[in-house]
């Protein structure tokens, strides 16, 4: 039996470890931290090879003409890469958000239907973006001179004599045309970017009437409040001495707006550069143009395989961009259309019509040839055109049916791509690495075309559904959100598995490499076979030897482009077998994609377009909730996408990502009303997420919950402490059910130990002994009258606990403020005796008990008691209906509830102290720390330390021994004053007013507990020792206790009622419900007196206790008074 328990426990522990071991595995995998952002240095740093060395320095064959040629087309083709990143990283987005507002509210990005209230506001608004204009118009000029020099340099080549390089024309150098294309697919975009942007044209035009405006106008306080910028300076031209300005410093600027308004705003940048001019002889060169037009050709065949035919190869909507740019310039630059290359080129449409070009451009290939192409209406059908113009909406009606569908596929898809992933990389292969690592290449290039595919197809429906202005239904708008999670999901596979990919990698490219050579290698054999070696030979063999040097060394992009003019420099797709040129071509698209992967990986997974889409985010949040298959954290990471946007725009101010991270809070912070009540909300899914990165910031869905409950539930237990248990309870269900772990709120809840505390009433003693009942035998004060349900009480429990927090020195503040109120309420003691009429009425008294003491068998009467109770009554009653001898009693009762909180406190002082001992097995038997560390030669701090204990041990002993009897101190006190009968003389007779105050102290707790249950009575005493024991305490320091028992007044009373009694009673031998109602309401209420009475008397020989004089004196400290 008890091997069979130890296996279940060891079984136990192994269950409780793999979870752990799980646990570890999903953080490090599902809750990569900030993955997002590892997304960029994967992009930019891990996957990006690049060195130092110069093109010139590994294009050394020692052919001089065959090195210059490539050196020249590589340069060429490098400076074209470098151009277009600068425009896509400067320029477009800066472009393309001018005039956003929405979420980007309180920038100098000013909506024109939100904004811009005065002309003013435009002047400063494009003053903001003047900078960059005049930037983006250097950055044209420059393109246009690499334009004008690849031109140059291509037909200049093409010309070449066979003397010089024979069969030069044979060279059709396809790489160096699609860089020509990527430079005007560049000038495309701007020009998209400019003419789709209505704020910018807007403005611009109404910034230039303004300046014609102000050229002949001298009033500039319409300026008033704007900043003096360069447009203001410009506006002074007539009058430069006013302003201190030479007028020969502004032509510059008027010619820079001219130019800038002539060669960019028009949206003619493409047509300006295709429609320069050159030599004549180039625009007339038929073989030039065969040349070109065949490439284009080719190029648009390669894309047609690539992007619709091939699996593995990741096609990009880029080259379809510069074929089309290619297309236009042939038309344009030889003014002939080339009948077969348009057709050929406008079939694209039956593939590809309409896409989304940037932002939300939406572009058409056909239809930019129909724009920048003359005359093509003569060779195209006038039926394609018009079926081209009406394709667009049934289109995007299409893509929009097609969302849920293709949701579902996609999903499925990468599911199931996601398996293989696991799958092949979990476990490097130790045989047969070569086969593995290359069967993981299509793995790659699958997964980035799924996230490819998904992208493109999320950037059509979205800008077709703006351009539609349709409203997105509940299932689409999911179907949506599930694609951007799909494709942020690739991303998250492809970097949770990225140091795996980037060794395969780099082991397929040296396996590529390496076949490249053989391929190359075997033809150069062949040619050596040849014992006379042509120059063509020659040249061939050089351009070869280039190619094979650069794969020799790190593979950078810069070495890939010259490699491949290398080879086109040397015929190779005359010279090798189809076969190998096949794969040649394939193996330098795939290296292409490798060694750029991460940038690839990174363009088919950048979400950043969801910027041009704002409401798409906040319908997110808004079925959040409802969404049980959410992946917020993956919505989230397509979110961050958009700071590459925003960081990229540097024209506006610097809280751009605030602005736009406040717009995600607003949209965050959006919960259901009924969300406490649905059952299928899914917040378990939720809280246990990991905190979220939005931009520069975390959200902890989990913490900002914890701190919510913790702020609810601190406020209303502030507002109601009875209540403090219901929001116990709630935090442990919290704990229970979602895991939440809520901080106490630390408040001192109204609970058995915690109630008022000591500060407080001893700071408003008059209030509180006015406001409170005491109760000598359960020594606890309850509240008199209280507008709630409850009753505050004060026990000793509670005063310990508040000792304990305040410290025992709380003991002798509180005797002072109780002597001082003594002191004030016993001057008014004595004016009330000092009365003429109560020191009158007592000595009357007094005299009438010692002359017939003997006849009332030495018990004072009870009807004197009261007939002096109705006298006082007799002499005035104030607004409340109180006579001065109630007063007098709660004055009485005052004093005494004042020493029953004295009692109180030192009870509760010795209960703190006993309780700090509640460790410790003897009181009495706790050593001297000192003398032990002085003996064992300690430090001087431990000596410090054991010197501290040993004060707080003495300190706490004479606390629990209560050395100070506080009592007894007040009475020593004040008997030394008021016992001076030369001075208080009207104080003899004290005694004699004690028959009478209890007569009317019964008659009030009568009263008073008639009134308990009633309704609408808001009185709940039904206790009040503290009279008698002010009784007590008053006749203490007086030392007339003596002489208020030789009245023998309780004896008296309860003589009297049984008297009364008998003689209300008729006959003997009757039960009490045999007698008149009348008779038995006499007899109950005489019996209730008696017994008022002798619980009176009770209480009365009970607080002797506390006063008599056996207890020893006690020498008096001003420490205590």
């Amino acid at each position: 039996m008890e091997e069979h328990t130890e296996e279940c426990f060891e079984a136990a522990q192994l269950r409780h470890f793999l979870n752990l071991l799980n646990a570890i595995d999903e953080s490090e995998s599902d809750n990569v931290e900030d993955y997002s952002k590892r997304n960029i240095f994967l992009t930019q740093i891990k996957n990006k090879c690049e060195e130092d060395e110069d093109l010139v320095n590994y294009v050394q064959s020692g052919n001089l003409l065959i090195d210059k040629c490539i050196l020249t087309f590589s340069s060429l083709a490098v400076e074209t890469e470098i151009l277009w990143e600068q425009a896509n990283n400067e320029y477009f987005n800066t472009l393309l958000s001018y005039g956003e507002s929405g979420a980007l509210n309180d920038m100098n990005i000013i909506s024109v239907d939100n904004c811009v209230q005065t002309d003013g506001d435009i002047i400063q608004m494009v003053s903001s973006i003047l900078p960059c204009l005049q930037q983006l118009l250097v950055f044209v000029n420059r393109c246009h001179e690499v334009y004008k020099n690849i031109v140059l340099q291509l037909y200049n080549f093409f010309i070449l004599s066979d003397n010089i390089l024979e069969r030069s024309q044979d060279r059709k150098f396809l790489r160096v045309w699609r860089s020509l294309g990527n430079l005007l697919a560049t000038f495309i975009f701007l020009d998209q970017i400019i003419v789709s942007n209505p704020y910018l044209c807007a403005h611009w035009s109404s910034y230039s009437r303004l300046i014609e405006f102000f050229l002949f106008s001298f009033d500039f306080s319409y300026f008033f409040g704007s900043s003096l910028n360069l447009i203001a300076i410009r506006l002074v031209c007539h009058s430069p001495s006013q302003f201190d300005v030479q007028s020969e410093m502004l032509k510059p600027l008027q010619k820079i707006i001219h130019e800038i308004e002539t060669h960019l705003l028009n949206g003619s940048i493409f047509m300006n550069c295709i429609e320069q001019t050159f030599e004549r002889r180039l625009h007339t060169d038929s073989s030039f143009n065969e040349l070109m037009r065949s490439s284009i050709i080719e190029m648009y065949e390669r894309w047609d395989k690539m992007a619709f035919h091939s699996t593995d190869d990741i096609p990009d909507r880029q080259r379809i961009i510069l074929i089309v740019a290619l297309t236009s310039l042939h038309a344009n630059f030889f003014k002939v259309i080339d009948k077969k290359l348009v057709r050929t080129v406008w079939n694209c449409h039956k593939k590809l019509s309409f896409f989304n070009l940037i932002g939300r451009i939406i572009w058409s290939p056909c239809e930019f040839l129909l724009h920048t192409v003359n005359d093509i209406d003569k060779i195209i059908d006038q039926k394609l055109i018009s079926v081209l113009q009406n394709q667009r909406l049934p289109l995007f009606a299409q893509q929009y049916e097609a969302l849920p569908r293709e949701s579902l596929n996609n999903s499925d898809a990468i599911i199931e791509w996601q398996c293989k992933m696991e799958n092949e990389l979990r476990i490097w292969p130790n045989e047969d690495c070569r086969k593995t690592v290359l069967n993981r290449m299509p793995l790659f290039f699958k997964g980035a075309r799924l996230a490819d595919l998904a992208t493109r197809f999320l950037k059509d429906v979205l800008n077709g559904h703006i351009s539609q202005q349709s409203v997105l239904s509940r299932s689409s708008a999911i179907a949506l959100f599930r694609l951007i999670e799909i494709v942020k999901l690739v991303e998250k596979i492809f970097i949770k598995w990225w140091n795996e990919i980037l060794e395969s990698s780099q082991y397929a490219t040296q396996q590529w490499t390496g076949h490249l050579f053989r391929i190359i290698n075997n033809f150069k054999k062949s040619i050596r076979i040849d014992s006379h070696l042509s120059y063509q030979k020659i040249d061939l063999m050089s351009a070869l030897n280039i190619a094979e040097g650069i794969f020799s060394g790190p593979v950078t992009r810069n070495r890939l482009i010259t490699s491949g003019i290398a080879l086109e420099m040397a015929c190779y797709t005359k010279i090798f077998r189809w076969v190998d040129v096949q794969e040649i071509h394939d193996i330098l698209s795939r290296i292409d994609t490798m060694i750029n992967f991460g940038k690839v990986v990174h363009r088919v997974c950048d979400c950043c377009f969801l910027f041009w889409h704002r409401p798409i985010i906040s319908a997110f949040f808004d079925s959040l909730m409802e969404n049980s298959n959410a992946r917020i954290e993956l919505f989230f990471s397509a979110i961050n996408d958009i700071e590459k946007i925003l960081n990229s725009i540097n024209h506006i101010s610097s809280n751009k990502i605030q602005e736009f991270r406040n717009s995600i809070f607003c949209d965050f912070e959006k919960l259901p009303k009924n969300s406490l009540t649905d059952p299928y909300l899914r917040f378990n899914d939720l809280l246990s997420m990991a905190p979220i990165r939005l931009i520069d910031q975390f959200i902890d869905i989990r913490r900002y919950v914890e701190l919510y409950l913790e702020r609810i539930f601190y406020n209303l237990t502030v507002v109601a402490l009875h209540d403090c248990y219901t929001y116990n309870a709630m935090t442990q269900l919290a704990l229970q059910r979602y895991g939440l772990i809520l901080c106490e709120s630390r408040l001192p809840y109204q609970s058995l130990h915690q109630s008022l505390d000591i500060l407080v009433v001893t700071r408003h003693l008059q209030s509180f002994v006015a406001s409170y009942n005491y109760n000598l035998n359960g020594q606890f004060f309850t509240e008199k009258d209280s507008k709630s349900k409850e009753l505050n009480i004060l026990t000793v429990e509670h005063m310990s606990s508040s000792i304990q927090a305040h410290g025992m020195g709380i003991m002798n503040t509180t005797i002072n403020f109780a002597y001082q109120f003594l002191t004030k309420k016993f001057y008014i003691f004595s004016q009330f005796l000092y009365d003429d009429h109560i020191k009158g009425q007592l000595i009357k008294e007094q005299r009438f008990f010692e002359e017939n003491a003997n006849q009332l068998n030495n018990l004072y009467p009870v009807k004197r008691a009261q007939r002096f109770n109705d006298g006082i009554r007799r002499l005035g009653l104030d607004r409340e209906n109180l006579s001065f001898l109630d007063k007098f009693r709660m004055l009485i009762t005052q004093i005494g509830n004042v020493m029953g909180y004295v009692r109180l406190a030192r009870s509760a002082g010795m209960e703190a102290c006993s309780q700090s001992f509640s460790f410790l097995p003897e009181l009495d038997g706790i050593p001297c720390f000192e003398n032990h560390v002085l003996i064992n030669r300690f430090s001087s701090e431990t000596i410090e330390s054991a010197k501290i204990l040993d004060d707080i041990f003495n300190n706490a002993k004479r606390n629990v021994n209560q050395a100070n009897n506080y009592l007894q101190i007040l009475i020593e006190v004040f008997s030394k004053e008021l016992r001076n009968f030369e001075k208080y003389d009207h104080l003899n007779n004290f005694y004699m007013i004690i028959p009478p105050l209890t007569v009317n102290f019964t008659d009030y707790i009568l009263a008073c507990k008639g009134k308990l249950g009633r309704r609408g009575q808001q009185s709940s005493t039904f206790s009040d020792d503290g009279f008698i024991i002010g009784i007590t305490f008053v006749l203490t320091i007086l030392n007339q206790l003596d002489q208020f028992a030789s009245l023998n007044w309780f004896k008296s009373v309860v003589k009297s009622c049984d008297d009364e009694i008998s003689t209300t009673m008729p006959a003997k031998g009757l039960m009490r419900k045999q007698l008149e109602p009348s008779i038995a309401l006499k007899m109950m209420k005489l019996e209730q007196y008696k017994m008022e009475f002798q619980l009176l008397f009770y209480t009365f020989n009970s607080a002797k206790i506390f006063f008599q004089a056996g207890m020893k004196p006690v020498i008096l400290s001003n420490s205590y008074i």
